[in-house]
């Protein structure tokens, strides 16, 4: 996979993990106290997905990105209710 596929991906196919990745760093930065702590939460899951992900991509599954489709929208919507919650 060339730099250039993987900004493919990025944009397209792996769209909800781009808007995860952003999210995180969002909250990381602006977070403090116990919502920090909750924003860390996400973290090992998705390390986890994303290490499956390219496990299956270097065994040339077919069905390679589907649990990082599918992991990524539950994360942003933890981070954004997370984000809103701690703006009160």
């Amino acid at each position: 996979m060339t730099p250039l596929d993987l900004v493919r991906f990025m944009l397209s196919w792996g769209f909800p993990f781009t808007v995860y990745a952003a999210l995180q760093g969002f909250a990381l930065v602006r977070l403090r106290g116990y919502s920090l702590a909750l924003a860390l939460l996400p973290i090992p899951a998705m390390a986890y997905v994303v290490y499956v992900t390219m496990d299956a991509y270097r065994i040339h599954s077919n069905m390679w990105p589907i649990l990082l489709r599918l992991a990524s929208p539950c994360a942003v919507i933890f981070l954004v209710a997370l984000i809103f919650t701690a703006g009160r």
